[in-house]
């Protein structure tokens, strides 16, 4: 180990070797800057100018100062290190002089404290000298590299640290999650010196090169700058690592200066506009739990991906909508002001320039309050504001904060409900071949619908009880149906209903998997619970091997979704029958087989219904909300709270519950499999033929039969052939046709 010292004694303590002569030339010098005359060697030296305490060089006598004329090709940031040399200024300042024109020597007011700054440059070879190097201090703060997150418990348990604060480049910190997967008792131990605030690590895409620690202990402090990381790469048997390092005590004067510049220079990497903090979002989930829950949260968070730009796209859309939803800004306020985080790419910038017509200046854009509010510009999704605190239900709608009335009468909720009755019984004047179960269908649509823009608080009590064994979230809708069935007026009658607007559902005929990657985005992003209505999508959205929408809707709510976020659910409709197996745990089905025909009375019916307030939404969120606030018990059923308020609704106005009121799932109460069996058999879409010992069934499709054979019961056998089915045991399919078939009305209800 090499150690450099800067000795600063005065000349005239300075001794001579043994042997030389005692006389020596010596030279007054004065120093410009104060005043102070100097008696030094002719040879020129280094001393303390007595005057100002500070180190100087002083020239032979006769040659010219090699240090003269060089600070002028310096730049004026620049910091002149080991010391300041002072050169004669142009126009030095006045001095008092006396009557002879001498200077009049200042009396020293110097300190007289010994001042040494010590660097030490060490070479490491070995674990030991490396540790050696950090023994005994009991605060850390640095810059450097480490790709272990489990390295940071072995700074407090085997070095003694109190206190680390470190930043880590390279994005090395957004990957920890995933290296502690599985290892709960080291998150545990992490999590709870975070809490403690004893571990700060904050992480950054930067690609930091510096290595610098600040070790604190009583008295001294370190300042070690060089090559090695604190990582175990950095302890290798082979591996050599330098660096070099000062011990800067209370009162050391120079010494207090480089610890000032390593502290500024942290505090700039510190600055990183991408900085996250190490469990920040970790934090945020867990709110009072108990251990054993905490277990399982520490679980979750390691399995899931964390996205910074995400996390700042989604800062960025609170800001506007927490700016565009506010009531108290004045009326000309018509701007909405929003600082763009610069880990926003290109192509969100390019959405706010052009979807939202934003004005962007730098990391400043200026936004339309009536563009963000209007929902035709925000991809498919409606922007929506839900208080939790108070209630409150705002909407933007063609430039427009529409507020949902929750004061509602008694009167204006049996009305209401009477228009959706109405509304649901057209089917009655419908082709269909079992009316009861399209009804009571069509209501568990609308019971969804009023529901949705509450899932995310579902949700979270769901996660407080299944989410280790059971991490999907609700499920999206998906209403099949032939065409003709009214599917696109019942998505139009769903926004009618919830926002009292008329909106219609997104259009995705011709949409390509692209366009759903870009809608899945938005909706992650946009922060607004508001279900999205998708009309008349593709049969490859849930069928097929590369099924177009089987990536995003596993990861919307398995792997996205966190509780402090707002995520929307999907209302999809389709002519198509089929779904994988994947599907049918995260998109539930409702069959509505029934066929409209255009008739006057019918459309003068339906424009009425689309005219006339309806408060039933109003009155149904009042009193969910007050349900979701007291607090609930998860159920299978998804929408076992909503059915019993909307029941509610019913009894406090004194109506008839009617019939198809879905007091359970419709799928508990009717063999969907059976009906659409008896259907396509009473349609003749099937061919049946009785064999001996047994039925024969012709198909027009392989894939019409593959629909017909996945529903087929467990005890109905087959043998398939071609486009054929043969039903070895005839019994048991006609009980499960029966189930099928619909219940004949009596003479005076087919007159009611």
């Amino acid at each position: 180990m090499r150690k450099m010292v800067i000795d600063k004694k005065s000349q005239s303590e300075t001794h001579h070797p043994v042997g030389e002569k005692s006389e020596q030339k010596m030279q007054n010098w004065t120093h410009q800057r104060c005043g102070t005359t100097l008696t030094v060697p002719a040879e020129g030296a280094q001393t303390i100018c007595t005057g100002c305490d500070t180190l100087v060089t002083i020239a032979p006598v006769g040659s010219v100062n090699r240090f003269k004329n060089k600070s002028s090709r310096r730049r004026k940031t620049e910091h002149i290190p080991w010391g300041n040399r002072h050169e004669p200024k142009k126009n030095p300042p006045e001095f008092q002089q006396d009557l002879q024109g001498n200077i009049v020597k200042k009396i020293s007011k110097s300190n007289t404290q010994k001042i040494t700054t010590d660097a030490k440059i060490v070479t490491l070879k070995n674990k030991a000298a490396w540790k050696k190097l950090f023994h005994g201090f009991n605060e850390m703060y640095g810059v450097t590299y480490m790709s272990s997150p489990q390295y940071l418990l072995s700074l407090f348990d085997e070095q003694g640290f109190e206190k680390v604060e470190l930043l880590i480049g390279h994005g090395l910190v957004e990957g920890y999650r995933q290296k502690l997967n599985g290892d709960e008792s080291t998150v545990e131990r992490l999590y709870d010196l975070v809490q403690e605030k004893s571990l700060v690590v904050y992480g950054t895409k930067a690609t930091n090169h510096a290595k610098l620690y600040i070790l604190k202990k009583e008295g001294v402090t370190r300042v070690v700058i060089g090559s090695p990381n604190l990582s175990y790469t950095a302890e290798g048997s082979r591996q050599r690592e330098i660096c070099v390092y000062w011990d800067v005590e209370e009162n050391d004067i120079a010494g207090q200066e480089i610890f000032n510049q390593a502290m500024d220079n942290y505090q700039i990497m510190l600055n990183e506009s991408d900085r996250i903090t190490f469990m920040s979002d970790l934090k945020d989930q867990i709110i009072d739990d108990s251990r054993e829950e905490k277990i399982e949260q520490f679980q979750l968070w390691t399995r899931d991906k964390q996205n910074t730009e995400a996390v700042a796209i989604r800062a960025m859309f609170d800001q506007i909508k927490g700016q565009a939803f506010n009531e108290s800004k004045e009326e000309y306020d018509t701007e909405i002001q929003i600082t763009i985080p610069e880990l926003v790419k290109t192509e969100q910038k390019k959405f706010l320039t052009t979807t939202l017509g934003a004005k962007v200046t730098g990391n400043r854009a200026s936004i339309p309050v009536a563009k963000y509010l209007d929902h035709r510009t925000m991809n498919g999704t409606v922007p929506m504001e839900f208080s939790e605190q108070t209630g409150e239900i705002k909407f933007g709608i063609a430039g427009e904060v529409v507020t949902v009335n929750q004061q509602v009468t008694t009167d204006e909720i049996n009305r209401s409900l009477s228009d959706i009755e109405r509304f649901i019984e057209t089917v009655d004047r419908a082709e269909c071949a079992h009316p009861e179960s399209v009804k009571m269908m069509l209501f568990e649509s609308i019971l969804f619908a009023f529901s949705a823009p509450f899932v995310n608080i579902l949700h979270r009590e769901k996660m407080k009880v299944a989410r280790i064994v059971n991490r999907r979230g609700p499920r999206h809708l998906l209403l099949y149906g032939p065409g003709g069935n009214g599917k696109t007026v019942i998505g139009r009658y769903l926004n009618f209903l919830i926002t009292g607007k008329l909106i219609n559902p997104v259009s995705a005929k011709q949409w390509k998997k692209k366009q759903w990657e870009d809608l899945f985005n938005h909706m992650q992003l946009a922060g607004s619970p508001y279900p999205v209505i998708v009309d008349d999508i593709k049969d490859t959205c849930f069928r097929g091997k590369r099924a177009t929408l089987e990536g995003s809707v596993k990861s919307h709510w398995e792997e996205n979704w966190r509780r402090d976020m707002q995520f929307p659910v999907m209302i999809l409709n389709t002519n198509h029958e089929e779904i994988e197996e994947w599907a049918k745990s995260r998109v539930r089905r409702l069959e509505l087989n029934v066929k409209h025909t255009p008739k006057a009375s019918d459309m003068k019916l339906l424009n009425e219904l689309m005219s006339t307030k309806n408060h039933a939404f109003g009155a149904f969120s009042k009193d969910l909300i007050s349900q979701l606030s007291i607090g609930f018990d998860y159920s299978e059923d998804e929408l076992e709270l909503p059915r019993k308020v909307f029941e509610n609704l019913y009894h406090k106005v004194g109506r008839v519950l009617p019939s198809y009121f879905p007091i359970c799932q419709p799928e508990d109460i009717y063999d969907m499999d059976a009906i659409s069996c008896f259907n396509k058999r009473k349609f003749g879409l099937i061919k049946e033929k009785k064999i001996k010992g047994g039925i024969r069934i012709e198909f027009g499709s392989t894939y019409s039969l593959s629909n017909f054979k996945s529903r087929l019961p467990p005890n109905v056998t087959f043998i398939e052939e071609d486009k054929k089915l043969v039903l070895t045991n005839p019994k048991a399919y006609k009980e499960f046709i029966a189930r099928g078939k619909p219940e004949k009305k009596s003479y005076f209800r087919r007159k009611k």
